[in-house]
């Protein structure tokens, strides 16, 4: 999620709305949700219309489960930025999981494959479409992927699984491992509990996730949002802490004095 690069001597200036935003990245990277946001609230206090910083917000936002907040945010984006298509690519992304699936596709579909390196509208528009049962839509889409930074070979698998929804495998432990964003295809073949494991992988390493947790809000992911092993992540991830301190998401609410239950 951390797309920015800037000089370190402009870090340094009290006055750059944009550095307290970058620093306010490098704590979610590890993690520190709310070191994060304060420093993006500084940032926002200092400009509250730096297009960059409200895009960066919102999906910090929609990561955390606060999909309404961040859907505010992108309606003040739009408004200042209409035409940018990476920021009507990752709006497309924020509708998505607001079961706003339509409207994303419309968004996706009207922006050029290969824009923004290709990756994330052809990502979110193949989540679009296998969300609205269309499958060999969501394969053909994800083989529009040619970004190096990602494995071509997962790309393939993600595109073959999908490509035999709705069937469900007899065998979800047989099917091959994912790059993380990719793991949506798991859902649709009876493999629902396998989208951890990317998750699971960066926390590990200390490795934030990039748009896999934002998709994981999704409706359809709902059963899983129920398990004991997304409550586990959630609490190791830091977002258990995050929602006591700050307000909890809109699909969860606590339970008890140390418990909590997800929509």
């Amino acid at each position: 999620m951390l797309r920015w690069c800037v000089k370190s001597d402009r870090l340094l200036d009290p006055q750059y709305a944009g550095g307290y935003a970058r620093l306010g990245g490098l704590q979610y990277l590890h993690y520190k949700w709310v070191a994060g946001e304060d420093l993006i609230k500084q940032a926002l206090a200092l400009d509250p219309s730096e297009p960059e910083t409200l895009d960066y917000y919102s999906l910090w936002l929609a990561s955390a489960g606060r999909v309404k907040e961040s859907l505010s945010l992108r309606e003040q984006l739009r408004t200042l930025e209409p035409f940018v298509p990476a920021f009507n690519i990752f709006s497309a992304g924020v509708l998505l999981v607001s079961e706003q699936g339509e409207a994303a596709i419309r968004t996706l579909e009207a922006i050029p494959a290969d824009a923004a390196e290709g990756y994330f509208r052809n990502l979110f528009l193949a989540k679009a479409y296998a969300a609205a049962g269309r499958y060999g839509e969501a394969a053909d889409t994800l083989l529009l992927i040619t970004a190096s930074f990602v494995s071509r070979r997962s790309v393939e698998d993600a595109a073959r699984i999908i490509r035999s929804a709705p069937t469900k495998t007899k065998t979800p432990e047989a099917l091959p491992a994912l790059q993380e964003e990719f793991s949506f295809v798991y859902a649709h073949v009876g493999a629902l509990d396998r989208m951890m494991e990317p998750l699971e992988r960066d926390l590990e390493i200390h490795r934030m996730a990039s748009y896999g947790l934002l998709l994981l809000w999704s409706p359809q992911y709902a059963p899983l949002r129920k398990t004991e092993r997304f409550k586990a992540y959630a609490r190791k991830a830091g977002l258990v802490d995050y929602w006591r301190a700050r307000g909890w998401p809109d699909l969860c609410r606590p339970v008890g004095a140390d418990d909590f239950t997800c929509d």
